[in-house]
């Protein structure tokens, strides 16, 4: 009886330590609530980079937020170690990625989530790092570099686009500017 006890205690115990605990992310969503956002959630069943349980909330019915679930903060740790600092690449060991975002990634992570928004809506941006801290990977934003003064809006996205991306803006420029393969010269035959 006191095996059986014993091997019950036991199986409670492996299965407890491998749920996922969703109490930061409840947390995260009534907080955001609170701040005035609508929130739809949906279950995504396969990830496309990240290996935590994926929930992408829609915020507002326009912008999307996808939220990683783990074990526990080791296993999001590790998994944010793979996540370049730009959040263009994931390298883990067994599978690189490398990510074109539709706009630029910030990743921000609390307890045992990672919280990626792809966007420029300064006020989610705000709202995370007031809920979780301050982004760990992804695009940084000009608040960031008080010196930097640029009246011109598609300019300042430029310029810190360079700063940012510098090996990036290269490539770019050398595929759509020289559109003839890097060392051919370009002719004026038609």
């Amino acid at each position: 009886m006191f095996a059986i006890l014993c091997i019950t205690i036991s199986l409670l115990t492996f299965i407890g330590c491998n749920r996922i605990s969703y109490d930061a992310y409840e947390e995260l969503v009534g907080n955001l609530e609170n701040m005035g956002y609508t929130i739809e959630v949906k279950d995504i069943e396969e990830n496309e980079i990240l290996v935590g349980k994926q929930k992408r909330l829609t915020l507002n019915k326009n912008e999307r937020i996808s939220v990683y679930l783990y074990n526990n903060s080791d296993s999001m740790e590790k998994d944010a170690s793979y996540i370049s600092s730009d959040g263009f690449s994931y390298n883990h060991p067994q599978n690189t990625v490398l990510v074109e975002w539709a706009a630029p990634p910030h990743f921000f992570n609390s307890e045992n989530m990672i919280i990626l928004y792809v966007g420029e809506n300064s006020e989610i941006i705000h709202a995370l790092e007031e809920l979780v801290g301050p982004q760990f990977a992804g695009f940084r934003y000009f608040n960031k570099q008080p010196n930097l003064v640029v009246h011109d809006t598609l300019f300042q996205d430029y310029i810190v686009l360079i700063e940012l991306y510098e090996t990036r803006i290269i490539f770019y420029n050398q595929m759509h500017m020289y559109p003839n393969k890097p060392g051919r010269e370009l002719s004026d035959e038609k």
